[in-house]
């Protein structure tokens, strides 16, 4: 129990300490909000599906208590640590076709409670859909899908890179 505690630990303050630093960096947010997140996914791996939703609640808290950024609060209690506690369930399914569709299910609902908290936080839209064309619109839509799957993919890589590689070496000594 005290090696979950601890590990676990480790991980929160390692997700908040990246999330932290997407909230000062001037770009390259994303990237560090999809690795904070595979913090998730080691936790899931390493102790259990549990111990992953408790990271991701201590790594929430946290990161609202710290960053005092509710932008970045919000991006990762809404979808990057979300998101890897519903991968692993949604990873389950039998066939690979009802797999994505849930996949990108989560996605496109997740995107929309995020817009629906922001307005409602904020009492304004993130976005001024005012003067777009119904293209461009569909444009941002379909080029949202096609970053997710490419997040989903990069994510499950690490996932089993750690596993294979890091976790197989941590076992062996």
């Amino acid at each position: 129990m005290s090696r979950r505690i601890a590990f676990g630990g480790i991980l929160t303050a390692l997700c908040v300490v990246l999330i932290y630093f997407a909230a000062l960096l001037p770009s390259g947010k994303l990237g560090l909000y999809a690795l904070a997140s595979v913090t998730i996914a080691i936790a899931v791996v390493e102790l259990d599906i549990r111990w992953g939703a408790v990271v991701y609640g201590g790594s929430s808290i946290l990161i609202f208590l710290l960053t005092g950024n509710i932008n970045a609060m919000l991006l990762f209690t809404i979808f990057f640590g979300s998101y890897p506690l519903l991968k692993y369930y949604i990873e389950k399914q039998s066939s690979v076709v009802t797999e994505l569709l849930l996949k990108f299910t989560v996605f496109n609902l997740l995107a929309v409670l995020g817009f629906f908290v922001f307005k409602l936080l904020f009492g304004i839209s993130p976005i001024n859909l005012a003067g777009y064309t119904v293209w461009i619109l569909l444009g941002v839509i379909l080029g949202g899908q096609v970053v997710f799957l490419i997040y989903d993919y990069v994510l499950s890589r690490l996932i089993n890179y750690y596993i294979s590689r890091i976790k197989a070496g941590i076992h062996r000594q």
